[in-house]
This record gives C-alpha cells, sequence and structure tokens, in this order.
C-alpha cells in the first residue's frame, strides 16, 4: 500500500491540454525601479483541481478545469486500481473511492490526510475542502517510470520569455522509496529540463509537516531552479516520474502554475549630472526574479539617446559568461549573459559621455531583448562647466592653421609659464571672456558662435542672425555681457551680439557699426575692452602704437606711442593675441617670439613681462575681472649731485630675500 506522497510526481497528472490555447492569466508582470531586489514571478496559469465534487473521486481522464482544459498522462499514472490519477479531498466518501475503483480501502483513511494537509499549508479557510490529485503507486509493480503529465497550449504572452512552473507537493514520507520527479517545459516539440536533479520532496529541507487525523504528512512547493527560454507564444509542459518501484513512490500535487520569471533589466547613470565631455557609469542592472532560477541566454541592446556615446570603450560585467559590446565612440551597447541558480542579480557597467549639453533620458524604447524585461527611464546630464576667474591668459591656438591641434593653452603673464589646458575639435578665434557666465566665447571658420567650457566643451550656438557667416578674428565682450566682433581690417561691420544670461535677445545682433581705422595705421588682430572702449596694438610710420576703437561711433583712433622704458619706440610687434586686466592694463602676445608685454593703454608705456608661446593662428582672452599679479617699481630722482650717481633698488618677498 501507499504510505508517501512525493512532491513533485503528482504534478503529473496534467496531462495534454485538450482545448486549444489557454488564455493568459493576467498578473503583474515585475516593475522596474529596484535593481538587485528579486521580485514575485509573474502568473501565467493556474489549476487548483477544485473544479471536482468535494465528496466525490474524480479520475484525472475525466476532470475540466475552470478554464475549460482536460488531462491526460502515461496509461499506468491514470490507473486509479493502481492508486493513480484520481482527485480527491478530506471529505471523499467510500463511496466515491469505491465507484473510482480508487486503490484499497484500507488505504483511504491514509489517502485522505494529504489534500487536508495540503489545504493548511495553502491557506485554505477550510482544509478539509481541498482538493488535490493522489499518484501513489500500488506496490508489486516495477513498471513507474514514465509521464504523470503533460499538457500544451498555455499562452505565455509573447516569445522571448524565460518560464517555469511550481506545485505544492504533499507526501507520508514514511514508508518504502520516494518518487524522483522531473519537470520539462515544452517548447514546440523541445523538452528542457527545469531541474537539474530528480526531485524528491522527502528530502526537501524546505518542507513543512501538518498531523492530520493523528498522520504526519510532509508539504512544499517546488519550483523549478531553471527557466526555459521560450521561442513560441505556448508552451507545454511535462512531468516525469524515474522512480520506477511501487514500494511507496506515493505523493500527491496540488497548486499548479506556470509562471514567467523573465528577468528585469534597470538602468542609472551615475554621477547624473556630468561637465559636457566628462563621463558618467551607465550601470545595467539584470535581476532575477525571487525563485532565483537559472535564467541562461538573455541578451538586449541599448540603443543609447542621440548625443550620448560610449567614452572610452571599457567595460565591466558580473553576469556570467557576460559578452560586452561597447567599442568607443559607439552610440549602443550591446549585451549576453547569464544568471545562475540562486544569483539575485548581475550588472553591465560602461562609461559614456556626451560633446554637447543636454538631458538623456535612457528608457524602454531605447532596448531591444530576449529573456529580459524592458527598463523604466534613467536620465542624465550633460553640463556646459563654467571657468573660475583666474590670473591666467588663455591662448587659442591653431598652430598648423587650418588643421589641427586646436589647442587650448594657459598662461601665466608673468612668468610666461604654460601648460596645453586641453584641445578643441575645431579653430576657435575672436575669443572672449563673458564675465556675467564665465565662459568664453569664439566663432570657428564657418562664422558659428561657439560657447568654450573649462572642460573643453564646444557648444555651437549656430550662425547668429545678421552676421556673415564667415570667421571673425578679433572679439571680446564689454561689462554687459555683449560680445564686440568684427573681422580685421578696415570699414569692417562689427557686430554687438547680446550674450548676457537670462536677456530677452540673447544671442542676437542688436547692433552694428562700421569700423575704420586711421589712414596709414595697421591693427593687429585682436583687442582688450577697457573703461569704454577696445584697445589693440597697432602698427603706423613710427613704430608700434596703441589704437582705441570707440564702439559707439565706430572710429578708430591712435592713442600714443608705445614707448618701453627708456623711452624707446617699440617696433614690429604684431600681437594676434591681447588681454585685460582689473587694473586696466593691456597685454599683448607676439605672435613670432611669444614675447608678453604690458601696455599702458592711456600713456602707451610698455614693458616686457615674460616670453610666453609663440605660434601662428593666436587669439587671447581671459577674466578682465582677475588682477594679475605684478609689481611696478617706479623711481623718482630729485636734486641728483653727479650724473654719474647709482641706486640699486631691491625688492623683499615674504621669506626675507631681496
Amino acid at each position: 500500500m501507499r504510505k508517501t506522497l512525493s512532491a513533485t510526481a503528482a504534478l503529473s497528472l496534467l496531462g495534454t491540454l485538450l482545448l486549444g490555447t489557454l488564455p493568459l492569466v493576467t498578473t503583474a508582470q515585475a516593475a522596474p525601479g529596484t535593481p538587485g531586489t528579486p521580485s514575485a514571478p509573474s502568473l501565467l496559469y493556474a489549476e487548483d483541481f477544485q473544479n471536482a465534487p468535494l465528496t466525490g473521486a474524480t479520475n484525472i481522464a475525466a476532470y475540466t478545469s475552470t478554464t475549460g482544459a482536460t488531462y491526460t498522462a502515461d496509461p499506468v499514472y491514470q490507473d486509479a486500481s493502481r492508486c493513480n490519477g484520481v482527485i480527491f479531498g478530506h471529505q471523499a466518501t467510500d463511496a466515491a473511492f469505491a465507484a473510482a475503483q480508487f486503490c484499497t480501502s484500507s488505504w483511504w483513511p491514509a489517502a485522505r490526510t494529504i489534500p487536508a494537509a495540503m489545504g493548511q499549508y495553502s491557506g485554505v479557510a477550510d482544509p478539509d475542502t481541498n482538493l488535490a490529485v493522489a499518484e501513489q503507486t500500488i506496490g508489486g509493480f516495477n513498471d513507474y517510470t514514465g509521464v504523470m503529465l503533460e499538457g500544451s497550449g498555455i499562452n505565455v504572452g509573447g516569445t522571448g520569455r524565460f518560464v517555469t512552473f511550481s506545485l505544492d507537493v504533499g507526501n507520508l514520507c514514511s514508508t518504502g522509496v520516494q518518487a524522483l520527479d522531473r519537470f520539462y517545459l515544452m517548447d514546440g516539440t523541445t523538452p528542457i529540463a527545469l531541474n537539474a536533479t530528480d526531485y524528491n520532496i522527502c528530502a526537501d529541507p524546505n518542507r513543512q509537516t501538518f498531523t492530520v487525523d493523528g498522520r504526519v504528512v510532509s508539504v512544499g512547493t517546488f519550483t523549478g531552479n531553471q527557466a526555459a527560454l521560450v521561442t513560441s507564444p505556448t508552451v507545454g509542459f511535462r512531468v516525469t516520474n524515474q522512480q520506477p518501484s511501487g514500494s511507496g513512490n506515493d505523493q500527491a500535487f496540488d497548486n499548479f502554475k506556470i509562471l514567467d520569471v523573465t528577468p528585469q533589466l534597470d538602468k542609472s547613470f551615475s554621477p547624473a549630472s556630468v561637465p559636457v565631455g566628462g563621463t558618467s557609469a551607465l550601470t545595467l542592472t539584470v535581476t532575477n526574479t525571487d525563485e532565483l532560477a537559472a535564467k541562461n541566454g538573455w541578451s538586449f541592446t541599448d540603443a543609447l539617446p542621440a548625443g550620448l556615446t560610449i567614452a572610452d570603450g571599457t567595460a565591466a560585467t558580473t553576469c556570467p559568461a557576460g559578452v560586452v559590446t561597447a567599442p568607443a565612440g559607439a552610440t549602443s551597447v550591446a549585451v549576453t549573459g547569464n544568471l545562475d541558480a540562486g544569483m539575485a542579480s548581475c550588472t553591465v557597467t560602461v562609461n559614456v559621455t556626451a560633446a554637447a549639453p543636454g538631458s538623456f533620458t535612457n528608457g524602454p524604447s531605447n532596448v531591444t531583448g530576449v529573456g529580459i524585461n524592458p527598463p523604466g527611464e534613467s536620465t542624465v546630464e550633460f553640463v556646459e562647466q563654467p571657468w573660475a576667474c583666474d590670473a591666467s591668459g588663455y591662448l587659442f591656438q591653431s598652430p598648423d592653421y587650418p588643421a589641427g591641434p586646436h589647442l587650448v593653452q594657459q598662461v601665466d603673464l608673468v612668468s610666461g609659464a604654460y601648460s596645453t589646458a586641453f584641445e578643441l575639435p575645431s579653430h576657435v578665434n575672436a575669443a572672449g571672456y563673458n564675465t556675467l557666465d564665465n565662459f568664453f566665447y569664439g566663432t570657428t571658420a564657418a562664422g558659428h558662435l561657439v560657447k568654450v567650457g573649462a572642460n573643453g566643451s564646444l557648444t555651437d550656438l549656430g550662425i547668429p542672425a545678421g552676421t556673415t557667416g564667415t570667421l571673425s578674428i578679433v572679439g571680446d565682450f564689454d561689462n554687459a555681457g555683449h560680445y564686440w566682433v568684427t573681422q580685421n581690417g578696415v570699414n569692417n561691420t562689427v557686430y554687438e551680439i547680446d550674450l548676457a544670461p537670462g536677456s530677452a535677445t540673447y544671442g542676437t545682433v542688436v547692433n552694428t557699426v562700421t569700423r575704420t581705422n586711421p589712414a596709414g595705421v595697421g591693427v593687429s588682430p585682436d583687442w582688450g575692452y577697457i573703461d569704454g572702449a577696445f584697445y589693440s596694438v597697432g602698427t603706423d610710420a613710427t613704430g608700434n602704437v596703441v589704437v582705441r576703437f570707440d564702439p559707439a561711433t565706430g572710429a578708430s583712433t591712435v592713442v600714443a606711442p608705445m614707448n618701453g622704458p627708456d623711452g624707446t619706440q617699440f617696433t614690429g610687434l604684431s600681437a594676434g593675441a591681447v588681454y585685460v586686466d582689473a587694473g586696466g592694463y593691456l597685454y599683448a602676445s607676439n605672435n613670432a617670439t611669444g614675447n608678453i608685454y604690458r601696455i599702458d593703454p592711456t600713456t602707451g608705456a610698455t614693458i616686457l613681462l615674460s616670453a610666453g608661446p609663440a605660434a601662428a593662428g593666436n587669439d587671447g582672452a581671459r577674466c578682465a575681472l582677475a588682477p594679475i599679479p605684478t609689481l611696478t617699481v617706479s623711481k623718482t630722482v630729485e636734486g641728483r649731485q653727479a650724473p654719474a650717481d647709482q641706486f640699486t633698488v631691491g625688492l623683499e618677498n615674504a621669506g626675507g630675500t631681496v
């Protein structure tokens, strides 16, 4: 007689679904937003075997579910006389057992206890009303290896899903050998194993025990520790018993469920706000469902939002057998991998960047995949990085113009020391520093207005309406945040472009004047704004001179000759880059030599400060509000007693050194 009901064999009686495709049970799919925290599977199909009389004993071959499904199994597992394939509960009568020809009468009291114990396990209000399927293999036979359950036509809601099933199993676990159950999901005609080893509820450490009518019943839930990645919108299932002996090998089952256990993909950016040209780590988390079955062979491609690219081509993953395709400069990330049994989640990390400011949202529409639930939205913002208003001058150089490199050199105007801050993707000229937002602006060879950030970002603001769309090489800002820019030469149009943050006319030409130069005076191609006017280095017949441009009238005038400390006028100085400091001095860099000079714009007094970088294609700008740490010493001698009298002037630093 049968004394034990082992867990998974009970499932086998479900048999073949004979009524076509069964409807999809509508339960919530795992939602994005909790990466690394497994959520419950989604229920696709359920059978509780309650569509039968509570006092009866119904053969599995005669059972029809509430969905209209019927089930079959191998003949031996439909044979009631051999204690198999009968649905009943604690309230089944002796007459019902006799009519069903179920087993022998001496086994009926023990058999009734198992459905009641399973009702307690599953929380049924009245456990005595719970029904289950008995597969309790009468002794004396050795032919019980076979299919206990096979079904088909269950709708899984689409292709490329991971599917498994679960069922409750009850067993007295007190006599003979135990059932050894194997579970398969059928993808077409292909069986896919769901458990790596044969299942024996009596050896399951997670089983619970319940006492009914003095008998101790073990009950547990089997859930596949592997999942099938299905290619069909409908699936079947098969449950087999690998135990041939009928001596023991007793089980009952209930609450059969087919589950969607597709992992959830989530995306996040860190940091979520990054300077333009910087990098943010995009982390893609694949999170298992809480049964933690193995999920092998999922894949997805994340097409990055327009403007976002892979930064450096390095990628890291914790996913078993993970392969990440994300070369530098690519606009997508392709990933394949697995989740091992017991694994809650795994991650893929790649660095992304953007060359222009913007907010980039990466959501479900960006992802195509197999065996993966799409993510929610995640956003990263690339922002322009303002400059610090520091004492340095910044030299925009293209030594081999129009070819690169296009360098921005940070220059110490006092010492001449310089270093490359970064390289720009294109030539920038007519550079000016806007003290209202702490960004450099300039123009490109195509006449586009560009904004330069402290991290090397270059934001294209387009061709301002009313300009010619050609390269300008002279530019600087006034105190109101207006950018005055022109080509070099005589009778050129000077454009006043409003770049004051928040202005209603931001980015537009608000005024134009025609620039005129004095006859016989050549003007170097840069200027700096001091006290309402723009100053440049010029050349006339006598040598170098200071030239003042009046933005109100467009007229340029010679202010004074550029004389050195000994009164000698400078000659041959062509300054492609000029700077202004907070004290109102003009600084000029000689293209040919790199020498840097400080000039008093009102008197023309000029001193050599340092030797900086020389190059053609120069343009310079700096924050005019920042002082430059220079010290000017003047000497006044009264009552000289002899022409040969000499004076020594010493400067002592904070350390006491002269």
